[in-house]
């Protein structure tokens, strides 16, 4: 902390020196102001304490030099004359304070303090401000060059990319949206987004039925909002691994240019071909059925056996009436005949849920569907497996649950894997475990409804008392091909997963050692009813 006091009284200065320098402070003195501009000129002070009146230059000459060489330093005059029109020439001209003589030690104490403190905070505002044109300038630099960047990789990302306005027309695209849909978007500013993909259907915009692309992203445009990854399969486009390519496609929403604008005018499509991925889902998810029909498979002969046992029996019956030469009534005839048809049906049911089940091309086929039937068609064949264990089966459901638009035999199958995992867990717990006989093997389904950003979604909870996961495990619970099971193939919960994330639904596992699990599946509601 550098002081300069300028005074021509050589006590005054002599008093200063001493009460400042026991301060803290190195001080340097002169007894005129000549003297004073002549030590500006050697060296930089923090704050420099000058009479107005001195012989040589005056008190505002040291501030102007001040004020000339050191950009940060603080002038405090001193005046033994009340003068209020000078005092307010000193402040205008950068004096940092205007103090008359006599004065209290402390109080001006208090202004030199005030006064390194003030050329202290000047200083770190130049600094922040010379740090701050360099980041801007920096800034600029790294701003030209990413746009030059952004458009070579706007252009040869894979990814079809389409900047679309508030009334569909599109705006700009990249290489790999004009190779894959035509060379349409450059020929017209106001070319709709439909024309521009090349729709069959569309001949000025958007046909009289449209697809799932722009009932999206015509609710994204109302709402000023952004959509969450959906699946589509467009009657355009083409694609080498079929005639009918497979999209995964976002629509993002930009921020306003205009603060004042209500919602976004400018929209991103993103299209990604994985029609390649999707293939392979579908191979996999098949052979994933597959191998879940391999396991329930003692199940589903004994839910096939019943029914022909009681054929067999009437049958039988008759027969051995009909070789005894008994009368046999009409009325005995007609309840065995429909006995025999009701069980025939019971088996067809069963071949028919089979059937659909293994189907490859079940995933296609979506319709309104009630919870309820999901959970019955998972049923239906791990049932009797479920109770040849002695587990206690209860499904709970509450009233009033909105439909879902989906794949009955997707979702049944990512609910029957989830099941088998169930029964799975209490056999390896209580097959390993001291438990006691009388302790209760246990799986809950619960049925129930919640709510997502006011929209209504519908809950399935699978809950069962089996060995349950520790935290390292449950972290790999998704992961393809891992399981726990010796002879188990991993995909179980993967392949769940990934139906409900196709169905825009989420799922969650919850776990605790030797307690149980709990996998909760939550969908999306229809905004249709049945």
């Amino acid at each position: 902390m550098k002081l300069l006091i300028a005074d021509d009284e050589p006590q005054l200065r002599s008093l200063l020196r001493v009460y400042f320098e026991s301060q803290g402070w190195e001080v340097t003195c002169a007894s005129s102001g000549s003297e004073a501009l002549e030590l500006l000129e050697k060296a930089p002070f923090d704050v420099i304490l000058t009479d107005v009146r001195m012989p040589g230059a005056s008190g505002l000459e040291v501030l102007k030099a001040v004020r000339s060489r050191i950009p940060h330093g603080q002038v405090i005059l001193m005046t033994g004359y009340r003068n209020l029109k000078a005092a307010i020439e000193a402040v205008n001209r950068g004096a940092f304070a205007y103090i008359e003589k006599p004065f209290s030690l402390t109080d001006l104490r208090e202004r030199v303090n005030e006064a390194l403190k003030a050329k202290q905070e000047s200083e770190a505002q130049e600094q922040e401000r010379h740090a701050l044109e360099m980041l801007v300038e920096r800034k600029e630099e790294e701003i030209s060059l990413l746009k030059e960047r952004s458009k070579v990789i706007f252009d040869e990302m894979p990814a079809r990319i389409a900047l679309v306005d508030e009334g569909g027309f599109l705006r700009d695209a990249n290489q790999g949206f004009f190779q894959d849909f035509g060379a349409e978007g450059r020929k017209a500013s106001q070319v709709h987004i439909c024309v521009a993909l090349n729709c069959p259907q569309a001949v000025d915009g958007p046909c009289e039925s449209p697809c799932e692309l722009w009932d999206r992203m015509t609710k994204c445009m109302a709402l000023g909002s952004t959509s969450g990854k959906f699946i589509l399969r467009p009657p355009f486009g083409s694609s080498p691994f079929g005639a009918r390519p497979i999209y995964q496609v976002a629509i993002i929403a930009l921020p306003q240019r205009n603060p004042s604008d209500q919602r976004p005018k400018e929209f991103v499509l993103l299209m990604e071909d994985v029609t390649k991925e999707k293939l392979m889902e579908m191979q996999l998810l098949h052979s994933s059925k597959l191998a879940s029909l391999g396991e329930m498979a003692s199940g589903i002969a004994h839910e096939l056996s019943q029914p022909l046992n009681a054929i067999s029996a009437q049958s039988q019956l008759l027969r051995f009436m009909a070789e005894k030469g008994e009368k046999i009534s009409r009325d005995t005839l007609l309840s065995a005949l429909g006995d025999i048809t009701e069980q025939v049906f019971k088996v067809s049911e069963i071949l028919q849920h089979l059937r659909l089940y293994g189907h490859k091309s079940a995933r296609e086929q979506r319709e309104m569907i009630r919870a309820r039937d999901i959970v019955d068609a998972s049923l239906r064949l791990i049932r009797s497996q479920i109770r040849a264990w002695g587990i206690d089966l209860v499904v709970e459901e509450e009233d009033g649950i909105p439909p879902i638009h989906g794949s009955l035999h997707e979702l049944s199958h990512a609910l029957t894997n989830i099941l088998i995992n169930a029964r799975d867990a209490i056999r390896e717990r209580f097959s390993s475990e001291r438990e006691s006989p009388s302790s209760a093997k246990e799986i809950r389904v619960r049925i129930g409804a919640s709510s997502k950003n006011g929209h209504p979604w519908v809950l399935l909870e699978v809950w069962d008392n089996g060995i349950g996961m520790e935290e390292k495990v449950l972290d790999k619970a998704f992961d393809p091909m891992y399981s726990t099971k010796e002879d188990g193939t991993g995909i179980g919960l993967p392949i769940a997963a990934s139906i409900v994330h196709a169905h825009g639904g989420e799922i969650r596992v919850q776990s605790e050692p030797h307690k149980g699990t709990k996998v909760t599946i939550e969908l999306p509601c229809s905004t249709s009813g049945l």
